[in-house]
C-alpha cells in the first residue's frame, strides 16, 4: 500500500507514497481504538469491574488490569455495581466481601439472580476467610493480600474461558510494534 514514511499514531495511520505523476500522496487509514490491538496483532480486552470500598484497593487493582490492557469498570460498594453493571455487562467482576451499603457475598447472589449478569464470573477478595456457611456464588476467592500475579492469571483464565478475548491475528503476526513505530507496508492489511 505503502512504500515510504508511514506512521501509527493514536488517531489512524498514514503513510505517503510517491505516485506516477511525482506529487506525494496522502492516504489515512482511520480505525476506532478498539482496532488498534487489531492492527498490532493483540486481543481485544474485555471489560472488568472492580468493586472495593477501598480507594487504595480499587486504584492498584485498576493499574494492574490495565497494565495488561483490560478496561476496567470501578464501583464503591455492592449497590454501585448493581446500578453501573445494568448499563455496561463486564465480562469478570472482582469485589471485596465486606464492604458498606451492600457486601461482596450479596453482590454475588444478586447478580446470580439476574439473567444477563448469571454467567458473569466473580472473583471475592477478602483479608478474612472464605465464609463456608452459605451458598457459593463466586468463581473463586482470594484472601488479601492476593498474588497479584495469580489473581490476573486467574482473571485472564476465567475470560478466556467465556470467549471474550478474540484475535485478528495469529500470535505469530505480533512484532512487538510500538504505537509510534513506522508501520511495515508487507505486513499492513
Amino acid at each position: 500500500m505503502c512504500s515510504r514514511s508511514s506512521t501509527l499514531n493514536t488517531s489512524g495511520a498514514s503513510c505517503r507514497e510517491v505516485p506516477a505523476g511525482g506529487r506525494w500522496a496522502m492516504h489515512r487509514v482511520r480505525y476506532l481504538r478498539a482496532t488498534s490491538y487489531l492492527q498490532l496483532g493483540l486481543p481485544l480486552m474485555s471489560l472488568i469491574m472492580l468493586v472495593d470500598d477501598d480507594a487504595e484497593n480499587r486504584y492498584a487493582l485498576k493499574m494492574a488490569f490495565e497494565s495488561r490492557g483490560h478496561h476496567v469498570l470501578v464501583a464503591n460498594n455492592g449497590r454501585d455495581a448493581l446500578r453501573k453493571a445494568s448499563s455496561m455487562l463486564p465480562e469478570l467482576i472482582v469485589t471485596d466481601l465486606q464492604m458498606p451499603e451492600m457486601g461482596g457475598e450479596e453482590l454475588c447472589h444478586q447478580l446470580k439472580r439476574r439473567p444477563p449478569f448469571a454467567a458473569v464470573p466473580v472473583i471475592l477478595l477478602s483479608a478474612v476467610r472464605e465464609p463456608a456457611y452459605t451458598v457459593r456464588n463466586w468463581a473463586a476467592y482470594f484472601r488479601k493480600p492476593a498474588v497479584i500475579g495469580r489473581l490476573l492469571s486467574m482473571a485472564e483464565a476465567f475470560i478466556a474461558a467465556r470467549g471474550g478475548y478474540r484475535r485478528a491475528f495469529r500470535a505469530s503476526e505480533y512484532h512487538g510494534m510500538s504505537r509510534r513505530q513506522g508501520i511495515d507496508s508487507r505486513r499492513w492489511p
